[in-house]
């Protein structure tokens, strides 16, 4: 075999390797439907590529395709984008409740361990917490 040949196929091959290795990733961390966007958006690359490097001509029902398949992506990337910020918006308001839950929980606990060990100042205790806030945190 000649050397540019060898060349040619283990390039190919390391190319196909790291696509197989992205497509996994990709797959793992997202959709399978997120997989066959991307996998769109590789293809139009394929073919601007092949217009770029060796002159391919394009007809205009292969452009309107083209142009039908971008939009898809940006679309979906849209909607993907709306989504999050929707899940963010939720999330906030459910982090902050855990937030009160967590610093009730802790007041609680706080009144408990002082009931045990000294009786008389659980009462003192929660006149504490009425006035100081979030004091409690801090001890």
């Amino acid at each position: 075999m000649q050397l540019p040949v060898l060349a040619g196929l283990c390039g190919s091959g390391t190319l196909v390797c790291i696509d197989v290795l992205f497509q996994r990733l990709i797959v793992q961390n997202s959709s399978a439907l997120t997989l066959s966007v991307v996998s769109s958006i590789k293809e139009l690359l394929t073919v601007f590529a092949g217009i770029a490097v060796f002159g391919d001509e394009v007809t205009t029902i292969q452009f309107v395709g083209m142009f039908v398949a971008a939009f898809g992506v940006k679309l979906y990337g849209s909607q993907r984008r709306r989504e999050h910020a929707q899940a963010k918006k939720e999330y906030v308001p459910r982090l902050s409740a855990c937030w009160h839950n967590h610093h009730a929980s802790l007041v609680v606990a706080r009144l408990a361990l002082l009931s045990s060990a000294h009786p008389g100042m659980a009462k003192a205790a929660v006149s504490d917490h009425i006035v100081l806030g979030h004091v409690v945190l801090q001890i």
